[in-house]
């Protein structure tokens, strides 16, 4: 049993821990570009973390429901719960980034930032609810099922390529 655990848990922990280095490679790189950036950087990371909310809850929630079905053997369930659950994050997505965009001038306002910083912020947590609403949900739901059937070791392989990949300062 601690075997099947640590299968999950050890390639999950290098995944997380190599994208939260890459995160903090990310940030240095803003931190070059001046204060009105990394102010921008900051407050839109605040306001684009609930773009993201709905999927993070339903995740958790998603990883029980696919143990479950896992555990009996019931992977044609497995496939439901799986579209269900991912249109279900795509919805959500649309409807909190919709309400995000509504409201953006009005949270803007609370930070008192420069017409320069709130127009850099505005253009960053748009685009960021953008690949929220169509990117997120595969790039993170559907890991996720993987992890709950067991297999951590694909997401892994696929995050750090991509991660690498994308990241990468080197020309292709």
């Amino acid at each position: 049993m601690l075997k099947k655990v640590l299968d999950v848990v050890i390639p999950y922990g290098i995944e997380n821990g190599l994208f939260q280095l890459g995160r903090v490679l990310i940030l240095s790189l803003v931190s070059t570009f001046g204060t009105m950036a990394i102010a921008a950087n900051s407050v839109g990371y605040a306001i684009g973390i609930f773009s993201v909310l709905p999927g993070f809850a339903i995740n958790l929630g998603f990883t029980a429901v696919i143990s479950h079905c896992v555990g009996n053997n019931d992977y044609e369930q497995a496939k439901f719960y799986n579209k269900k659950i991912l249109l279900n994050v795509f919805l959500a997505h649309l409807i909190v980034n919709l309400i995000i965009f509504a409201l953006l001038p009005y949270i803007l306002r609370i930070y008192d930032l420069s017409p320069a910083t709130a127009a850099m912020t505005s253009e960053m947590v748009i685009w960021h609810g953008i690949f929220a609403i169509l990117i997120w949900p595969i790039a993170f739901t559907l890991p996720t099922l993987f992890r709950s059937a067991g297999d951590a070791r694909w997401p892994m392989v696929v995050s750090l390529s991509v991660m690498f990949i994308c990241r990468s300062d080197r020309p292709m």
